[in-house]
Formats: C-alpha cells, structure tokens, sequence
C-alpha cells in the first residue's frame, strides 16, 4: 500500500522546533559549561520522572503530526490515527462512569420469552471483562495497599 505524506505548515515548524532542540542538545554536549547544568537535571529523580511523562506526552504530537494520504483516498491521517484506528471501531454509544458496564440510556431491548423492555443494556466492550451482573465490577477492581 503506498503512502503519500502530506505537510502541513504547523507540522513543519513542529520538526523544524525538534531539529533545533537536537542542535541545541549536540551543543551542550560538546561544552562542558553547558553539560554541567544539565548533568545535575538528570541526576534528579523528580526531573527524571517529569522528563519521562513528558517524553510520552511529546511522542504522541509528533506522531499526530506526520500526516499521510493513501492514494485511494483524499482524506488525510496521522501516524497516531493509524496506530489507534481500532479505538475508533470500538465505538459505544454512551459512557455513563468510568467503570461502567451498562449504557446510560435507556433502549427498547427485546427480553426472553418476545417480550419488549425498556432497559440500560450492557456495554459491548466497556466492563466486557466482567462476567457477572454490574454489581461483580468492584470484584474485578483491585486497590493497590
């Protein structure tokens, strides 16, 4: 399948800002007055530990900013939108908590025996780990001590 990139200006600047930071970063390590500061930040825990989520956090912009069409196609995409196309599929309807199990609204469910019920049917695939009713969830959920 071929790819065709596609180069927006904000993502330009966002490439043409990291390629400018790695200068930045091949500087101070070529420079013993500007590598000193820096050793004693990453001797830190705390800057460690910030430096990380951030890095998360910085990996997930740049992939959101490589953009590709597939020539079949005029609509564009984003490496991100492809490595998390399957969140997209699994799509619910409503979300009521965050560990819920049932919709949030009510539906017209067909119940055994022909019967039709207004109910809050379960979640196709939130709380799908759970084989019990709504109330076995808080068997599921483990604190930590």
């Amino acid at each position: 399948m071929r790819f065709v990139p596609v180069v927006l200006y904000t993502d330009a600047l966002l490439w043409l800002l990291v390629l400018g930071l790695a200068v930045y970063g091949w500087t101070c390590a070529r420079r013993p007055h500007l590598a000193a500061p820096w050793r004693r930040v990453f001797q830190s825990r705390a800057a460690l530990a910030s430096g990380a989520v951030l890095a998360m956090f910085i990996v997930i912009g740049l992939a959101d900013s490589l953009h590709f069409r597939r020539p079949p196609s005029i609509a564009e995409q984003s490496v991100l939108d492809l490595a998390l196309g399957h969140l997209r599929e699994r799509g619910e309807k409503t979300y009521s908590a965050p560990l819920a199990t049932r919709l949030y609204a009510k539906e017209q469910v067909e119940a055994p025996g022909g019967k039709t019920v207004r109910e809050y049917p379960r979640l196709r695939y939130g709380g799908s780990t759970v084989a019990g009713p709504a109330t076995a969830v808080g068997d599921n959920v483990q604190v930590a001590p």
